[in-house]
């Protein structure tokens, strides 16, 4: 089983795959800022394996879509404004609570990621806008989020 968690300025939620892609749980919960936010997602992460009976040891692991700037070990995310985060080790902190290996994508590019999978684009250029508490645009190049010189492109 592998788990999606989507960190957004005031909802978190959780998805749970089975080894096809199939989604058999989802669950949401409020958004705790600031460090709170490994709260938030504890909390939707284990009411999701709880619905669907399973502990934590049936987890290959988990990916976590946050806004911010990520860096590049895919675990740091920096200038989290919605979150009221400066600077925080949120893989490190979820990964370790939660028992699995956790890796870390800015939400938008995470977005962009799985709308080109699910539409099957091969296309060169990808684009996707997203509109929630904030406004962003992940895109692709070449199948490759397009980052720019310091990360935040």
């Amino acid at each position: 089983m592998r788990m999606g968690i989507d960190v957004g300025g005031t909802k978190t939620a959780a998805v749970l795959l089975d080894a096809r892609g199939t989604v058999v749980g989802q669950h949401q919960v409020p958004t705790v800022r600031g460090e709170g936010v490994v709260d938030s997602v504890l909390a939707a992460a284990g009411r999701v394996l709880g619905d669907a009976g399973l502990g934590v040891d049936r987890l290959e692991g988990a990916g976590l879509g946050i806004p911010g700037v990520v860096g590049r070990d895919h675990s740091t995310i920096r200038d989290a404004v919605h979150l009221g985060i400066d600077a925080f080790d949120v893989g490190a902190a979820v990964g370790e609570r939660l028992g699995v290996r956790v890796l870390v994508e800015n939400d938008v590019n995470a977005a962009v990621l799985g709308a080109r999978h699910l539409l099957d684009d091969d296309s060169a250029a990808f684009a996707y806008l997203g509109l929630g508490t904030g406004i962003a645009a992940g895109l692709l190049l070449d199948g490759a989020v397009w980052r720019g010189t310091t990360g935040v492109a």
